[in-house]
């Protein structure tokens, strides 16, 4: 498989991982809201915590992968 098949493979499972939490997430939110006693601020950082995660550990993980190599 050439690497930018690779590259494909890897960029479509990262954009079907982060669809499928935000299709479970958003009919669970009501919810998980009324079961936790969230705010409306509460619930907005449930929902933002995982795109903030992946911010904050892409950018270690591309400079790594630019430091040792993929």
């Amino acid at each position: 498989m050439r690497p930018q098949s690779r590259l494909v493979v890897v960029v479509g499972a990262v954009v079907f991982a982060d669809t499928l939490l935000y299709a479970v997430l958003a009919p669970l939110l009501p919810e998980l809201s009324h079961a936790l006693s969230l705010s409306k601020a509460s619930a907005g950082l449930l929902t933002a915590a995982y795109p903030i995660g992946t911010l904050v550990g892409s950018i270690p993980a591309g400079l790594l992968v630019v430091a040792v190599g993929p």
